[in-house]
């Protein structure tokens, strides 16, 4: 493979100076996501919208940069689900060389995020309830059959466009089913109010329930418009779990071991009786949910529903019987990240201890990483970026033509961010949905329809490659509405304003690509008012 020459321009995009592919251009800010400052931008190569994360000083920080090399490493893994966000491309900077200091990371580009979408006016319909968990379960099997836990499941990380298609984000916490080594929980489950009770009674066993655990809160969420469990602390968090649920019988107390937990669970059991759980939700609130809430936020992880029951439950039917949920082929490996464990190589204090890696070796593996997705060739042992993974992605390709059935597109998205800006509530500008679809069918025929449409626009840059190349900034980008890019649909605007005049004028015929059919099921789009 020869090493192709790319140049290299610096944009200053608010407070950051990017140094970037030329390929990159129209720089807009949308702020700070994990580890890093995000932009939204056009790819001259590609037609598409993406956005693009600065992870600056990467090394200054050896477990964050270890977690962004985790990040990058599972994206690579995942890469063709559509409901996981889809890594494109990565730079290091200063270019060529190992000894770097900057990463960018290039993903896909979406509007909003559910936080937004919960804490806006948008009316939600069961359906959009429906199709929304119904995503995420399906994202979560892919992830679960790969042995992976994400392990930080919140709205903020579950990123939504404007009809409705949603991918999870936002992997720098993930680990192994059968991991033997544990980095410190309370630093590494960060968001309280989503964390399993096993987690918050320090439980150093859990499993893939942790992350039902946190859909059930997630949707929970969703079903009342606020969240569920507002926990002030962890022992707090512990009896508003008790204080709505109830008391668990006494075969689910069985692995709450910390006295203080266990403390905190009974005296708040005596405190107060629980309710049933339907009546915290508004009115009309449909049962089968609640049912399937009920399965989700069961106290012992080994009671609790897995993915693949939730996936079949009657509340889901519809989605469930026409959709195909593809599970992983190949277990991730998380074997890199311990090559000095046992050999002075971690830090940190108590039971559990931070693995740190050396920057050398994060920096070797990183960059190998950015050789991979930039096809290019390593002087020297050049497998590092490919070997399994390399082949465990050409497995997702041949096979990504099974998954065209699926509940959703990976068409834009970004890592820990969405368009509409920031993390947590508030500054977002008009995130927007469709009306909900009159029928689960209706909106399933508008995804084979939108996927055809897709594959027709891959193919077409297929065969046409090598003229995009010469395209340059001519790649199919349009000023109101975003590029038309190989998705087959505009993908965003110039920031979430921008962004939903472009939605809007698709709706109404101006703009082709996968809004067309959703309007003509749906009819306009409508804007969120904050």
């Amino acid at each position: 493979m020869a090493t192709r020459q790319v140049e290299y321009h610096t944009v200053q995009v608010a407070r950051e100076s990017f140094f970037l592919d030329v390929r990159y251009t129209n720089l807009k800010p949308i702020g700070d996501g994990s580890y890093g400052f995000v932009c939204a931008a056009d790819d001259s190569l590609t037609g598409r919208r993406v956005a693009i994360k600065k992870v600056g000083d990467t090394f200054n920080d050896l477990v964050d940069a270890k977690r962004v090399l985790r990040e990058i490493k599972l994206l690579r893994h995942f890469i063709g689900h559509e409901n996981i966000v889809q890594i494109y491309d990565i730079m290091t900077v200063p270019p060529n060389t190992e000894d770097f200091r900057d990463v960018y990371i290039v993903t896909n580009l979406m509007e909003s995020d559910l936080d937004r979408i919960i804490g806006s006016n948008q009316p939600l319909s069961d359906q959009h309830f429906q199709y929304f968990l119904y995503q995420v379960l399906r994202g979560l099997k892919y992830l679960h059959s790969a042995n992976v836990l994400h392990r930080d499941l919140k709205p903020s990380n579950l990123l939504v466009n404007a009809n409705c298609d949603l991918t999870i984000c936002d992997f720098g916490l993930a680990r192994g089913v059968e991991g033997e080594y544990e980095e410190e929980l309370t630093e590494y489950v960060v968001t309280r109010w989503y964390r399993a009770p096993e987690l918050l009674c320090d439980s150093c066993y859990y499993g893939k329930t942790v992350d039902i655990w946190s859909l059930g809160c997630i949707f929970a969420e969703m079903l009342g418009r606020k969240p569920f469990f507002q926990g002030s602390n962890p022992l707090h968090q512990l009896e508003t779990i008790v204080a709505k649920l109830g008391l668990p019988p006494p075969e689910q107390l069985t692995f709450v071991t910390h006295p203080a937990a266990k403390k905190a669970i009974l005296a708040r059991a005596e405190q107060q009786r629980p309710r049933p759980l339907l009546s915290f939700f508004p009115r009309g609130t449909n049962p089968q949910a609640v049912a399937l809430l009920s399965r989700m936020l069961t106290f012992h992880p080994e009671h609790r529903i897995t993915v693949e029951e939730a996936l079949a439950h009657p509340y889901l039917h519809e989605l469930h019987s026409q959709m195909d949920e593809p599970a992983c082929q190949k277990a991730f490996d998380f074997e890199w990240e311990r090559p000095l464990r046992g050999a002075g190589g971690d830090e940190g204090g108590g039971m559990r201890r931070k693995s740190v890696i050396p920057k050398p070796v994060l920096q070797r593996l990183m960059y190998a990483e950015m050789l991979f997705f930039r096809g290019l060739e390593e002087e020297e042992g050049g497998e590092e970026a490919g070997g399994e993974g390399a082949e465990s992605l050409k497995e997702e390709e041949a096979t990504s033509s099974h998954h065209n059935h699926s509940a959703s597109s990976s068409s834009s998205s970004s890592l820990g961010m969405s368009e509409s800006g920031g993390r947590g509530r508030g500054r977002s500008s008009n995130p927007v949905l469709p009306p909900p679809p009159s029928t689960a069918a209706a909106l399933l025929a508008c995804t084979s329809q939108r996927q055809h449409q897709q594959q027709q626009q891959e193919a077409k840059v297929q065969a046409h490659g090598q003229e995009e190349k010469t395209r340059s900034n001519e790649g199919g980008v349009t000023e109101t509405g975003g590029a038309v890019g190989p998705e087959g649909g505009r993908e965003g605007g110039e920031g979430m304003k921008e962004g939903s005049r472009g939605w809007a004028s698709s709706a109404t015929g101006a703009g082709e690509g996968k809004e067309g059919p959703i309007e003509s099921q749906t009819g306009k789009l409508e804007h969120i008012e904050r």
